[in-house]
């Protein structure tokens, strides 16, 4: 284990709009959407455990789950299934997460 001050709690909101890191269809899986979140700036030094949720105001009173792959320290992928972009986008629904870890 490490000393108490290098853990670390990073929290954030991905929003379903944001420029150049919105909601993208899956190549290969039609009925998949993903949305790439950075976590370079929370300056974990290994993969933090993330929790991810969406919502938004549409999606018939709520936004879909999601699963989550971790790409290690620098950020983490959220996905979707059985939706296309223009559904997650037209009910907006936002990425709200947390990722708890070291930077030291």
């Amino acid at each position: 284990t490490r000393p108490a001050p290098c853990a670390l709690t990073c929290t954030g909101v991905s929003k379903h709009d944001e420029l150049n890191h919105g909601w993208t269809q899956h190549e290969s899986r039609a009925s998949r959407v993903y949305k790439m979140i950075n976590l370079r700036e929370c300056g974990f030094v290994t993969a933090p455990v993330i929790t991810a949720t969406t919502s938004g105001p549409g999606w018939k009173g709520s936004c879909p789950p999601v699963s989550i792959n971790v790409l290690g320290n620098v950020g983490f992928g959220v996905y979707i299934e059985g939706t296309t972009v223009g559904d997650v986008n037209n009910s907006r629904c936002d990425v709200y997460w947390s990722a708890n870890g070291f930077n030291c």
